[in-house]
């Protein structure tokens, strides 16, 4: 992640006492698209300290010195973050200002497993699960997806050059997003040990969309996330969502979890596939630090202008 970054190299920092490290921020920078123009924006990540009460302070120091560090360069214009409430406000006090909090969908697939794990007497869960799943098929239903003529999805090992001609035709829908190459993807979802799958929508010789889909085990359920997805028609996102829910099912995941910031093409494409919002699970605070004075507050803090996806986060 911080070593082989297509953009630049991460800085990372660290504090040791004897040999030991104590605490540990990094940053790792990313190509940022800005209405029409790409800049260097970087992103804070893995904040952590010594768990001893002796070390209590340490996080704040390093969070700030960092901070310091990356805003006095030149080159990077934005730096973003996403943080839970405990560090929220010291987020805030530093600078950072508020986007959203950005709250996770899931589309639940084993109502019975989910209930399982928050009731534990087995006749009530079951009895939970066949009335709730009558309602919840009645009112988050999946629609069928839209047949398009000629698109096939296929899984992958990796992103060709054809992803750069998708990054190409979606960019201008988007006013802020992170510049999605062919380098950056396979830097993001291709780390040798994390087992993410990656689908391709083609259309004639075109990718015209994809998605990135990892299955774990999560809180005792089998979890399967959604960790980016670009289509370059509402339709396209459509299909390639309804494709997730299906190989998902496939795999036997007891639910499938996503969180973005997107346009309403998006956001229907998930509600069509039976996608609803979850306020009992953990949302994030979703923060950006302007380090380009034309860029006005406003326009930063504005949620509609940004492109954000599971995998833009550190929740990785």
């Amino acid at each position: 992640m911080f070593k082989e970054d297509p953009v630049g190299p991460s800085c990372i920092y660290i504090i040791d006492e004897q040999d030991k490290i104590i605490a540990h921020h990094a940053y790792y920078m990313f190509d940022l698209k800005v209405r029409d123009e790409i800049v260097k924006g970087c992103q804070g990540r893995d904040l952590m300290r010594h768990p001893d009460p002796k070390y209590k302070g340490l996080g704040k120091y390093i969070f700030d010195i960092g901070l310091q560090q990356q805003a006095s360069k030149k080159e990077v214009r934005i730096i973003i973050g996403f943080v839970n409430e405990t560090v929220h406000l010291t987020t805030i006090s530093a600078g950072y200002l508020d986007v959203a909090l950005i709250r996770p969908m899931i589309k639940i697939l084993n109502l019975r497993r989910v209930l399982e794990t928050r009731i534990k007497n087995r006749g009530l869960s079951k009895l939970c699960a066949i009335s709730s799943g009558l309602l919840l098929n009645t009112m988050y239903g999946s629609r069928r997806p839209p047949h398009i003529e000629g698109l096939t999805i296929t899984q992958v090992a990796s992103f060709d050059d054809r992803v750069n001609g998708l990054w190409s035709r979606v960019s201008d829908s988007h006013q802020i997003m992170a510049v999605r190459n062919k380098p950056y993807l396979n830097w993001r979802y291709g780390a040798p040990g994390i087992d993410n799958t990656i689908y391709v929508a083609e259309q004639g010789e075109d990718i015209v969309g994809y998605i990135v889909l990892r299955c774990e085990q999560q809180n005792g359920m089998k979890q399967a996330r959604i960790y980016d997805i670009v289509g370059q028609s509402e339709q396209v996102i459509h299909r390639l969502v309804a494709e997730a829910v299906e190989r998902s099912r496939n795999e036997e995941a007891d639910y499938v979890y996503c969180t973005m910031l997107a346009s309403r093409a998006y956001l229907r494409a998930m509600r069509r596939n039976g996608f609803l919002s979850a306020p009992f699970t953990n949302s994030i605070w979703f923060c950006a630090y302007s380090n380009a004075p034309p860029v006005s507050s406003a326009f930063i803090q504005n949620p509609q202008n940004w492109f954000i996806q599971l995998g833009d986060t550190d929740v990785y």
